[in-house]
């Protein structure tokens, strides 16, 4: 049972469509990620530019010196 030229086509269309869809979604998932950590790290330089959060206490830096 051969297939028809056009029918082939259609089929092989198909799969790249189905197939570039999944890839689509997965992309905008990546997208999505990748502005979240963005906001996330800005956020966390706003605060630490600001002194309103601290990564070293002050009597562990003078302990330290």
């Amino acid at each position: 049972m051969a297939l028809k030229k056009s029918q082939l086509y259609s089929s092989l269309w198909q799969s790249c469509d189905e197939l570039r869809g999944g890839m689509d979604a997965e992309i905008a998932a990546l997208k999505r990620r990748r502005d979240k950590t963005r906001a996330i790290k800005l956020g966390m330089m706003q605060q630490l530019l600001t002194g309103r959060v601290r990564l070293v206490k002050p009597a562990q830096a003078e302990a330290g010196a």
